[in-house]
């Protein structure tokens, strides 16, 4: 009896179940097998989630250094522009000391036109006041008190009120409008601030400034810190040279009050990009010394980027503490980071699944080679053959650290081929735009290993004709006769690393084709010697780098044109700077051939490789 179709179905191999035998002797080799596939699978997986962390660390890290640069470069110009207007101040008040020792008898209109001139507002903004004070004795008082009344002021007194060993009064103060004549008057000695800073300057000579004080020209609510700067005066003569000395012809002082926001509103504006200003009194970050806050409302936040930097000016310590701020934190350019991170990720994952369904067809191969007819074994031999190629494929992968993107992009042609004409619209141009992102990570991916092996071991030195090494590197990357390549070098044989400079050479030619805006062009190499040294100029006539993007185009990851017209990472002009800076030369950039085109210029030291650099 024939047997049924059901019988004949239940009696053929699943070709998804592996068959089980007592007699299978090889069970066991193939099981050990599939299981070191899975376990090298999955080592697959973590090397390249590894080496995708690492890459993702690198370049975020060198994000966060040009961003570092920047912020130094923010903090050395506010440290400077304090320390050059302070310094301003400080001559300002000078030139009223040379007005008091020019005189015998300066009297108030005298000061009065004397600080009309200077300009204070325009000149020195941020200066609250120009004045002089000076030392009134006990028995003194009476005669000093009623030559002020004499002068228009009926009311005068010297204040606070009170009796005391010695005391100072406000005389000339200018501009005498509604706050300083709050001033005029008080003794300045009398408060415990202010008498310090007065009895420094008189005892060494020299300027001082106080330390943290209300300035009793505060009359509004809009009340800010202050400090006031002075000037000892000694009469006619030059300060006295002891302590002693200077104490007993001490006559008074010139001095300026200062309102701290006022001030730094003046220096810097009324506010500072991108990163926020705390100035702190006695050279302490206290809150109880905070002078300026250049972003009041705001909390201590959690700042990427601090800077705290001791200045010292008029013999008194400031200690200038810069965070950076939210705008300036967004500058940072994690976007290069973003496209490792995720890329390798993508990438990694994708090998994994390459491999593990390699895995399973050969299992599955195995399994239906050892259950089914000849027929089927003729299919196990294309299996076989398609799984040799795959082991191929898994050993480069294992061996190379692009593999995983080559092998999506082999998987992604692959994907084309077997569509056909049936992949069109949408999905093309997607399969299209990874394969394109593949290309540019891999060339990421390399161009980050060459900088980072650039300088590295590069031969050994030996005599070169060089007119020769320039033609065979030109002819290693010039795609027909359209380039003309001209020589011109001065001797024709030296010694230098020969593959060292090569490389260099062929990096420029490279650049020099694949960004030309024409199909043809001229490429002109000089090479001098300079005694001490070799210089090399490679020049062009294609369309040139404007002059103020040129530094820029020597930076990593920088490309002058879209990628979408060019492809590049970006890295290729870095990696020439660092090879040839490593061997102690210099590179930099002129103007090209014809009025057209770039001319890249370096110097390549006859000590390179002979003991001097490596």
């Amino acid at each position: 009896m024939p047997p049924s179709s059901a019988s004949l179905a239940a009696a053929a191999p699943d070709p998804d179940v592996l068959p089980a035998t007592e007699d299978d002797a090889g069970a066991p080799a193939r099981s050990s097998t599939i299981l070191a596939s899975n376990l090298w699978s999955w080592g697959v997986l973590s090397i390249g989630l590894a080496l995708t962390m690492i890459g993702f660390l690198l370049v975020r890290s060198d994000s966060r250094s040009q961003a570092q640069i920047t912020f130094d470069f923010r903090r050395a110009e506010i440290t400077h522009a304090i320390e050059q207007r302070m310094a301003a101040y400080t001559e300002a008040l000078l030139g009223g000391l040379g007005l008091l020792r020019a005189s015998s008898d300066v009297t108030r209109d005298d000061w009065r036109r004397y600080v009309e001139a200077l300009d204070l507002h325009r000149r020195y903004p941020g200066i609250q006041g120009y004045g002089f004070a000076e030392w009134v004795t006990p028995d003194r008082r009476p005669q000093y008190e009623a030559a002020i009344r004499a002068q228009g002021f009926p009311d005068f007194t010297i204040r606070p009120e009170g009796e005391r060993e010695l005391y100072s009064s406000i005389t000339y103060l200018e501009p005498f409008d509604e706050r300083n004549r709050q001033a005029f008057g008080f003794d300045m000695y009398s408060q415990e601030t202010r008498r310090a800073a007065m009895s420094l300057a008189r005892d060494t000579g020299e300027v001082a400034i106080s330390g943290k004080v209300r300035l009793v020209q505060e009359i509004t609510s809009d009340v800010q810190a202050g400090f006031l700067m002075y000037v000892p005066f000694y009469g006619r003569d030059a300060a006295p040279a002891t302590v002693e000395e200077r104490r007993a012809a001490s006559i008074g002082f010139v001095y300026s009050p200062f309102r701290v926001r006022d001030l730094m509103e003046g220096i810097m504006g009324p506010g500072l990009p991108n990163v926020r200003l705390q100035i702190y009194d006695d050279g302490v970050v206290s809150p109880d010394g905070l002078m300026y806050d250049s972003e009041p409302g705001a909390g201590p936040g959690n700042p990427a980027f601090e800077s705290v930097t001791r200045l010292d000016v008029g013999q008194h310590a400031w200690m200038l503490r810069i965070t950076s701020l939210p705008p300036f934190e967004a500058l940072l350019d994690w976007q290069k980071s973003a496209y490792v991170f995720f890329g390798g990720i993508a990438a990694s994952v994708l090998l994994f699944w390459v491999l593990r369904t390699h895995v399973t067809m050969r299992a599955r191969a195995e399994a239906l080679a050892a259950g089914m007819t000849v027929a089927l074994e003729l299919r196990n031999e294309d299996l076989a053959r398609s799984n040799a190629e795959l082991e191929q494929f898994a050993y480069v992968a294992s061996h190379d650290l692009r593999a995983p993107l080559r092998g999506i992009d082999h998987l992604a042609v692959w994907i084309e081929k077997d569509l056909g004409d049936k992949l069109d619209g949408e999905p093309k141009r997607n399969m299209a735009m990874l394969r394109n992102r593949i290309r540019r990570l891999d060339a990421l991916l390399r161009d980050i290993l060459d900088y980072s092996r650039a300088g590295r071991s590069e031969g050994k030195v030996e005599t070169v004709n060089i007119r020769e090494l320039v033609r065979e590197a030109f002819d290693m990357v010039k795609t027909g006769d359209d380039f003309v390549l001209r020589v011109d070098a001065e001797p024709d044989m030296i010694a230098v690393k020969r593959t060292a400079i090569e490389q260099i050479l062929i990096n420029l030619f490279s650049n020099t084709i694949k960004h030309h805006d024409r199909s043809a062009g001229e490429i002109h190499v000089r090479m001098r010697d300079l005694g001490d040294r070799y210089e090399f100029l490679v020049a062009d006539d294609g369309p040139g780098i404007p002059e103020t993007l040129r530094e820029r185009a020597f930076m990593m990851f920088q490309t002058l044109r879209p990628r979408d017209e060019v492809e590049g990472s970006g890295m290729g002009l870095a990696i020439i700077r660092k090879s040839i800076e490593h061997q102690g030369g210099t590179i930099d950039t002129a103007d090209g051939l014809n009025g057209r085109g770039i001319a890249f210029r370096f110097t390549w030291p006859k000590s390179a490789g002979r003991g001097g650099q490596p």
